[in-house]
């Protein structure tokens, strides 16, 4: 897997691998056979990076004592991005327990917040599934970086791929993103996708398009020692 040069960013990510990302996927598949997992387990890898990538609901989980539905291919659209950067991951395999919303306080949650103390994270990407009835294909929920210039940059370029909104239907204020904002500093968008991006047939060409936007929203232009790290070689 090569490495895409962006040009303007002081970022290389690698690009996505199609066959990598079905790989990926199959767990979530398995984990999703209700009780084939252990309640609340995670996929987790931590990197040296200043992106800690979430996918909370990646398997069918629960929320005030009522079944949700997965969302499905989350899981794997989070690994593959965090591979892209070089990231830190944490992905649910197993049912979640939350009481009112995806920031209730929980085993997952908890980990987020050790993973970003750990590294030194900077910027939090909390992947969600988006019904097809609300017609766009990326919802990006800012309410955990109001006001962030990359925003729009990277909204300009995922609308060269995608019909994107911001803050419509969900600005990420009752999820992951804004409670870790909150509680430790970092900035984060809530990404909501559509069924373009969690299907069987994507294509390498969106899945790598979703990557150049997220590229703009978390280069920080600060100085390259300060950029994003890509994982030393042995991680």
């Amino acid at each position: 897997m090569g490495t895409m040069d962006h040009g303007d960013r002081s970022t290389q990510v690698k690009a996505v691998s199609v066959a990598r990302h079905h790989i990926f996927d199959l767990k979530y598949r398995l984990g999703d056979l209700r009780h084939s997992a252990i309640r609340e387990a995670m996929v987790v890898r931590v990197r040296p990076s200043a992106l800690l990538v979430l996918a909370p609901h990646s398997v069918t989980h629960h929320r005030g004592g009522r079944e949700k539905a997965a969302e499905f291919w989350t899981g794997a659209v989070a690994e593959s991005v965090a591979e892209a950067f070089g990231g830190s991951l944490i992905s649910a395999i197993g049912s979640r327990e939350e009481a009112e919303t995806a920031a209730s306080d929980d085993a997952f949650n908890e980990l987020a917040r050790h993973v970003v103390a750990a590294t030194g994270a900077r910027w939090v990407v909390d992947i969600h599934g988006l019904a097809a009835r609300h017609q766009v294909d990326i919802n990006i929920g800012t309410a955990g970086c109001r006001g962030d210039n990359n925003v729009t940059r990277s909204v300009q370029s995922l609308e060269r791929t995608f019909d994107v909104s911001v803050d419509t239907p969900f600005d990420g204020s009752s999820g992951l993103s804004r409670s870790l904002a909150d509680s430790t500093g970092v900035r984060g968008v809530q990404l909501e996708l559509g069924t373009r991006l969690r299907r069987d047939a994507v294509t390498s060409a969106d899945l790598n398009a979703l990557v150049d936007g997220l590229a703009l929203l978390v280069a920080d232009g600060r100085s390259a020692d300060s950029a994003l790290a890509m994982p030393p070689r042995g991680w």
